[in-house]
């Protein structure tokens, strides 16, 4: 194949592509830049690429041009002279008589929308994701190895315009951040308000400080002016249940709700929660059992056998019921 030869000042040309064993033409094209020497399969086709694998290639250039307009009407008439493989007429594999679109052309927005809706509901089998993997492998880029041009870096280095950092402000505030927490929580007040909404939507509907709800959401505290999260481990004192509390210690029984409990004696709400939760026996002697005498006896016995087990003093009941 032929080394890349481009004419900065006449950048349209037409080419010629021949087959490399039996010189014989098979492609009439126009393009710019690297488009004759381009052997990509999806924009050049598997007949193109068989016959380039079976014979090889040989690019000859035409002509080179100013406008573009000039290079399809050549390319229209080269087409024609040789003819076309399909019409019977020659041994061209052009499926076109040329001069159809514009190098550079800009799609419309609304059909930039229809491809982009077109893509999003095509399905990529396994099978065929594993030929790309494999037709990928050992690929080199293009650009690999070359270093850039200071013209390159300069562009990249370049300060952006004020309109353009406010359009990256822009894209980069609220959901739209990529690190956006769209969780919705559950956020509860002791005083029985609550709300289900997202960390962002709570800081900024009731003011709160953006780092006080993260501590709250990675349960670094438990509570925040009041607030907690419902399944954050916090213990719900708004509970309304009226609980048998009875000290194994002092023969003391209490009915309360748990913030009359936790107001009087201030236990520790980690101490409490496994109370009310069935996995401690016992909080300094307290325990949590229900109204019947089997209920007493069991709790009781839990306690004393706890008790027992962890070396630590025995416990004498004054009685039973």
């Amino acid at each position: 194949m032929a080394a890349y030869v481009i004419n900065p000042e006449r950048p349209f040309y037409v080419y010629e592509h021949y087959k490399e064993d039996t010189n014989e033409i098979f492609y009439v094209g126009k393009g710019k830049n690297y488009r004759a020497w381009e052997g990509d399969e999806k924009r050049r086709g598997k007949y193109w690429w068989r016959i380039v694998k079976k014979h090889g290639l040989r690019v000859r250039i035409v002509a080179y041009f100013i406008h573009e307009i000039d290079a399809t009407r050549m390319e229209v008439h080269l087409i024609a002279m040789h003819g076309r493989k399909d019409k019977k007429m020659g041994p061209l594999i052009n499926h076109t008589d040329g001069g159809e679109g514009m190098s550079g052309h800009i799609q419309s927005k609304e059909r930039r929308q229809i491809t982009s809706e077109s893509n999003r509901k095509r399905k990529v089998t396994q099978k065929t994701k594993d030929k790309m993997s494999a037709k990928a492998k050992g690929r080199v880029a293009h650009n690999k190895g070359k270093p850039m041009s200071e013209n390159q870096k300069k562009k990249l280095r370049g300060p952006k315009t004020e309109e353009h950092k406010k359009n990256l402000s822009l894209s980069m505030q609220g959901d739209k951040h990529p690190l956006y927490d769209h969780t919705i929580y559950h956020f509860k007040n002791i005083n029985g308000l609550e709300t289900k909404c997202t960390r962002y939507e709570f800081i900024k509907t009731y003011n709160m400080a953006a780092s006080n709800i993260s501590n709250l959401v990675n349960k670094k505290a438990q509570t925040v002016k009041g607030w907690f999260i419902v399944g954050h481990g916090y213990i719900d004192t708004t509970d309304n249940n009226i609980y048998h509390f009875f000290n194994v210690n002092t023969n003391i029984e209490e009915k309360y709700t748990i913030r009359q409990f936790y107001k009087k004696y201030k236990i520790r709400e980690g101490i409490l929660k496994k109370l009310i939760s069935g996995k401690g026996y016992h909080v300094k002697g307290w325990i949590i059992y229900g109204s019947t005498k089997k209920e007493r006896r069991k709790g009781r016995g839990n306690v004393l056998g706890n008790k027992q087990e962890l070396g630590i003093r025995k416990l004498r009941w004054k009685g039973t019921e």
